[in-house]
């Protein structure tokens, strides 16, 4: 992946981030795991195990877009600070 596609994947993990109503989809489908594995009876130790296996998929998604978020960041701010060095030169 080259820079400029590292940029724009990041502006579109950041989009996503910000929007509330994918951020609210994504905190009732965190709750709903949560609850169902506490609902679960204590002998069904592999459903717990799967519902913990897709609540940590939602947070490696989360972690993932914010990481690309970041990464876009620090890109742009580099590209700007070179700018700004070629304006000054």
């Amino acid at each position: 992946m080259n820079k400029d596609q590292l940029i724009q994947r990041g502006l579109q993990a950041k989009e996503l981030l910000a929007n509330e109503t994918l951020a609210s989809f994504v905190e009732e489908l965190g709750e709903l795991i949560k609850q169902s594995i506490v609902n679960t009876k204590p002998e069904a130790w592999k459903a717990r195990e799967r519902l913990y296996n897709q609540h940590r998929s939602i947070e490696d998604l989360i972690g993932i877009m914010r990481s690309y978020a970041d990464a876009a960041d620090a890109e742009l701010e580099l590209l700007d600070a070179e700018a700004l060095n070629r304006e000054t030169d």
